[in-house]
């Protein structure tokens, strides 16, 4: 359980011990986003609205790291068939090597 005050009003979460630091972060985030606000503006409607743009930054930033981790998949599978490609060139000139010192130099 963590105790989160936010302009005032003191809220009681439940929670793992680990997520005690974030869920505190995240009230501070609010709180400082509030007080940027003149205090004639700090209710509820200026509330959700801090809400609003707090989603709208996580939902933004979720789908960058969509796009991204999209981006080193097809590079990854680049680089897998580069590499696979080098491999089997590579066993195919060893092949050649081996048959040919076996032509040259038969036992």
């Amino acid at each position: 359980m963590v105790e989160i005050n936010v302009l005032g009003h003191r809220f009681n979460f439940p929670c793992a011990p680990e997520e005690k630091a974030r869920l505190q972060k995240a009230a501070q985030l609010i709180e400082h986003k509030m007080n940027e606000l003149p205090k004639a503006n700090r209710n509820e409607r200026a509330l959700i609205m801090v809400a609003i743009n707090i989603a709208y930054d996580l939902l933004q930033l979720k789908e960058e790291t969509q796009e991204h981790g999209s981006d080193l998949r097809v590079k990854i599978e680049e680089i897998h068939l580069l590499l696979t490609q080098a491999l089997q060139q590579q066993a195919l000139s060893d092949a050649e090597r081996n048959a040919l010192a076996t032509t040259a130099y038969p036992n």
